[in-house]
């Protein structure tokens, strides 16, 4: 799966016009919220934050064109829903390492 769907991204910049970076700024700092919560999350042993927190993030993901980074979100979503954590851990590892490339990925459109 792709990183990025660069034609969504395009089409979100042509839209917004002005206030793409100010959409790409937010997406930046609520991310970094989210992974913090998801790590919170396993640790406070809270499969249904778990669920909430990813869903929210896949989201966000999903309406910038981060594909890759929506899917292991869903991922993280289904555990949770399913009232599991097992793996957890690596998946949110996972989620953090793709949210960096996509962040590297995104801000070359600034």
């Amino acid at each position: 799966m792709k990183q990025l769907d660069i034609e969504a991204i395009e089409t979100l910049k042509d839209v917004m016009e002005d206030e793409f970076s100010i959409l790409l700024d937010t997406f930046f700092e609520d991310s970094k919220l989210r992974l913090d919560d998801l790590q919170s999350n396993i640790l406070s042993n809270d499969a249904e934050a778990l669920r909430r927190t990813a869903h929210s993030f896949k989201g966000s993901a999903s309406n910038l064109g981060a594909l890759a980074l929506a899917d292991l979100c869903m991922r993280a979503e289904s555990l949770g829903a399913k009232k599991s954590l097992e793996g957890a851990d690596s998946l949110v590892s996972q989620i953090k390492a793709e949210y960096l490339a996509v962040e590297i990925l995104l801000k070359s459109y600034l």
